[in-house]
């Protein structure tokens, strides 16, 4: 943050010698808006500049790539190229990288089966397992949440929960996996216990038991005998109801919560309560809503969701899904990578793949920017890219939804990023 760095900047200055300040890092992965648009050049002159130069974890040949993409003269950049040029491990010698362009204007069930076939494309040239449609072991990276849950199979319980708290629907890289509050115990404990159910679709009981008594669903249980064996007995029947719920394919998240909400299993916030118990239609989507009308299509649309995608937006949130955005997976790294780009989907306006490959001209704004060398659209993307290929180690696959296919192969091929065969066309 331009702010706080230049705070710390001002005091080194005004106690030299009395502070030791560092900047470790490395600035072409700047993907946010509120850090300084050359980092480096703010840098005070006197100060020291170990040059760190090694990539620890990439094959040479995506090294290449992103010392290539740095390095690129592309038309509306004002990025200085500062920095230094990687260079891998000797060892690592190796590594494979394969770029596909396809018509962004096809449907999102065309394109997830033309993206199956690129990952049997990179199975082919790797020989690596990862990239097998029944293991997929590679990580698939999306520009934005929305076309992440798309291609993840929870669009459902996503679009509810960005109505629902928009801020708490998404991964943070800081941390902050938990997801909206106001839907415990949905995200937690009515998960854990759906676990519960065996491959012989019996309950395990033991583990239910467990999953009870850690979220609290034991703790009010009378000690009078006669109180208590009715207690126990409620519960057994809600849990054999949830569970029965639970197992059924078409079952909604309404479907699955009613026997736990009914029985009080677990503690709810009094939200969900309330939303639940309310029969009113939700008020129609209109520009301008209040939170509260915005937040009743969100639990409208939530409990009319299919109670399978819970898991999978869960999976999402912490982490462990094989999809995640290009902004969350900066400073991680995993061994085999596909990047999805498609403006279409994304219908963001921060990025644009589609200019910086050459599939759409840029805005009279575009070049205005560029001319007064301010920070342009092709800088924020160009600097993207750059992190999305660097966190592959093994192989990397990038699939171009270009508005202009035709235009964009032509270009690519022209740029020199990539070998003949390593451009393909996605049919």
């Amino acid at each position: 943050m331009k702010g706080i760095l230049d705070a710390l900047f001002d005091l080194s200055k005004s106690r030299p010698g009395g502070i030791t300040l560092g900047l470790l890092g490395d600035h072409r992965q700047r993907i946010y808006p509120d850090g300084h648009h050359d980092l480096p050049a703010h840098v005070p002159e006197n100060w020291k500049r170990p040059a760190l130069q090694m990539n620890h974890r990439s094959q040479e040949r995506i090294v290449r790539l992103i010392n290539t993409i740095w390095d690129a003269d592309v038309e509306g950049r004002t990025q200085p190229k500062t920095g230094l040029p990687q260079h891998n491990r000797t060892e690592k010698n190796s590594g494979t990288v394969c770029i596909f362009v396809g018509d962004s204007q096809i449907d999102t069930s065309e394109k997830t089966r033309l993206e199956a076939k690129c990952a049997q494309v990179m199975l082919a040239e790797t020989a690596s397992s990862a990239w097998r449609d029944d293991e997929r072991g590679f990580k698939t990276l999306a520009l934005e949440h929305k076309l992440a849950a798309k291609r993840g199979g929870f669009f459902e319980v996503y679009s509810a929960m960005e109505l629902l708290d928009k801020d708490a629907a998404t991964p943070k890289t800081s941390g902050d996996r938990s997801g909206p509050s106001m839907v415990h115990p949905l995200l937690g404990p009515l998960l854990e216990l759906a676990e519960c159910m065996q491959p012989d679709g019996l309950l395990n009981e033991f583990a239910a038991m467990d999953v009870l008594r850690r979220h609290g669903a034991l703790a009010n249980v009378p000690e009078a005998i006669e109180e208590r064996e009715r207690a126990q007995d409620d519960i057994h029947t809600a849990v054999t109801n949830f569970i029965n719920a639970s197992a059924n394919p078409g079952a909604t998240v309404r479907d699955v919560l009613t026997p736990v909400l009914t029985a009080r299993l677990f503690e709810a916030d009094y939200r969900l309560v309330q939303a639940y118990g309310d029969p009113s239609p939700p008020p129609e989507k209109a520009r301008g809503e209040s939170k509260e009308d915005r937040r009743k299509r969100g639990w409208h649309d939530l409990f009319n969701a299919p109670w399978q995608e819970i898991s999978r937006y869960r999976s999402y949130l912490g982490g462990e899904a094989e999809l995640a955005t290009h902004q969350v997976v900066k400073g991680s790294e995993f061994k085999h990578v596909m990047v999805i780009m498609d403006d279409e989907e994304a219908a963001g306006t921060m990025f644009s793949y589609d200019k910086l490959f050459g599939a759409k001209e840029l805005s009279p704004t575009d070049l205005e920017k560029a001319e007064e060398g301010q920070e342009t659209i092709i800088d924020r993307t160009l600097r993207l890219l750059y992190v999305t290929c660097s966190r592959a180690e093994e192989s990397l696959a990038l699939v171009l939804w270009a508005n202009n296919p035709t235009a964009a192969i032509d270009s690519i091929r022209s740029s020199g990023w990539f070998s003949v065969g390593e451009v393909r066309t996605l049919k």
